[in-house]
């Protein structure tokens, strides 16, 4: 992301991401599913409609991106002039519009993926994330937020030699997010939201255990959540996993 780069068209999507981001990740794995094919181009990766700018280079982020989030939080969206992020409490969506630049621009919070997620789900129906029929709608939506509380563990782990931080907590939010698992997928037999908002952080966990020999990672995860390792070699499957998976690798 260069200081000196141009707005982009109105009809182009254009999300502003950082490739280590886990909540990045998620727009990604949709983009994916939907078809939108990433082509890596240096440190911008275009996509059909879709620009994903890395907005990692912080000391060159122009203003204007401040302007949309004054924070320097991603994931953001850009679609015809407009930007797209949550504000307020948990469940409480805004809709996208235009911000003047006298408007005071609240911080994103993490359910910001949430919510790109499912506009782009709106805006673009093939291949749809969420199910049209409400209940099961509602139900995947719930069941994506409780799952947050696992992923915000996770983010909160960081490793040198071996994993540092709560690992209790780890433990806790592990364990539940293998009790909710009663399907092959979050979402049932085949899988959504909850599953995108949760495989990132988990394929994070995964990452981190290629790189050190730690006994949580190595013996205590695969011994208490079974589930998990088995769902997550189950999601690795998708063609649209893996093409995520080959472009993140790639980067």
């Amino acid at each position: 992301l260069n200081s000196d780069d141009i707005e982009p068209p109105p009809d182009i999507f254009r999300l502003y991401a950082v490739s280590s981001c886990p909540y990045c990740e998620r727009v990604a794995i949709v983009a994916c599913k939907k078809d939108i094919v990433l082509q890596c181009i240096t440190n911008i990766v275009i996509c059909f409609r879709l620009e994903v700018v890395n907005a990692s280079n912080i000391p060159s982020i122009p203003s204007r991106f401040l302007w949309m989030d004054t924070e320097g939080l991603v994931p953001v969206l850009r679609h015809n002039g407009k930007v797209h992020f949550i504000i307020g409490y948990l469940f409480q969506k805004v809709e996208s519009f235009h911000i003047p630049h006298s408007f005071s621009i609240h911080k994103l919070t993490m359910n910001g993926s949430r919510m790109i997620i499912e506009y782009l789900d709106d805006v673009k129906t093939e291949k749809s994330i969420l199910p049209d029929e409400p209940y099961l709608k509602a139900k995947q939506e719930y069941d994506a937020f409780k799952l947050e509380s696992v992923c915000d563990a996770i983010r909160k782990v960081t490793f040198t030699n071996r994993l540092i931080g709560d690992i209790n907590l780890l433990a806790k939010q592990l364990a539940k997010a293998e009790r909710m698992l009663q399907s092959p997928f979050y979402s049932g037999e085949e899988f959504g939201l909850p599953d995108i908002v949760l495989y990132p952080f988990i394929q994070r966990l995964f990452m981190i255990r290629s790189l050190i020999n730690d006994y949580f990672l190595d013996v205590y995860f695969p011994l208490n959540y079974p589930k998990l390792m088995n769902w997550f070699v189950r999601m690795r499957t998708f063609p649209e996993v893996k093409l995520f998976i080959s472009n993140y690798e790639a980067k």
